[in-house]
């Protein structure tokens, strides 16, 4: 079961859109990680804690994700993604897919860019009050 079972569906797919953008491109200051932090509060409360969303940043998005900062990414999103998009990434299941994530199936904290954006957002989401563990 993936932690993000925990969720309904709008709950889940906002959760994953929001971790989703910490895979773009650009340049994300502290004003874009303090807004991801918000969104993600938004889209759950304290339905999950940190570790969780960790977990599903890790093991359900990190997956579908890392790709954008591979150099097999021909024109990388340095935008971000909407819901639409990220459900339509989160829910394939043809093998060229399957083989891509397993390709790509890196923890993505050993990312130094994810390392810098999730160690931001979590500092925030525990100053709006979500737990730790």
């Amino acid at each position: 079961m993936k932690v993000s079972d925990k969720l309904d569906d709008k709950q889940q797919l906002s959760l994953w859109t929001a971790l989703a953008q910490m895979f773009v491109t650009n340049d994300l200051g502290v004003f874009h990680l303090k807004r991801l932090a918000q969104q993600i509060v938004d889209a759950i409360g304290n339905a999950l804690t940190i570790q969780e969303i960790e977990s599903v940043l890790v093991n359900e998005v990190g997956p579908n994700f890392m790709l954008n900062f591979s150099p097999f990414m021909f024109v990388p999103e340095d935008l971000g993604w909407e819901k639409k998009d990220v459900e339509r990434i989160m829910t394939k299941v043809g093998l060229v897919d399957r083989g891509w994530r397993y390709l790509m199936h890196r923890n993505a904290l050993k990312n130094p860019v994810i390392i810098y954006r999730w160690a931001a957002v979590k500092t925030y989401l525990a100053d709006l009050g979500v737990s730790e563990s």
